[in-house]
């Protein structure tokens, strides 16, 4: 089945408008970026300084900092590594 381009942009929009509300719901957001290889690209390293840059990943720490409900926000960068929690000014380092 494939997706009109209508029915996609649709479709994006819809996921796009329910970040914010999928938040509010959330006890936690769990940022999980460890040091690994681009699926797409073997050259290129990705960690949580390329999460930081990602404009989806920075809407998602903005939308869980202005959630109307306490969506507190836990990063881990490796499998070993201890999980730490991000505060409010954190969030604010996430800008390039």
């Amino acid at each position: 089945h494939r997706f009109e381009k209508s029915e996609l942009a649709s479709s994006m929009v819809a996921a796009i408008n329910s970040i914010p509300a999928y938040l509010e719901r959330s006890s936690i957001m769990l940022v999980l970026a460890p040091v690994c290889r681009h699926f797409d690209d073997s050259n290129r390293i990705c960690n949580f300084a390329s999460w930081r840059r990602r404009g989806w990943c920075r809407m998602e720490a903005f939308s869980a900092l202005a959630s109307r409900t306490d969506v507190p926000i836990m990063q881990c960068a490796s499998p070993l590594g201890t999980p730490v929690m991000m505060g409010g000014q954190q969030i604010f380092q996430l800008l390039p």
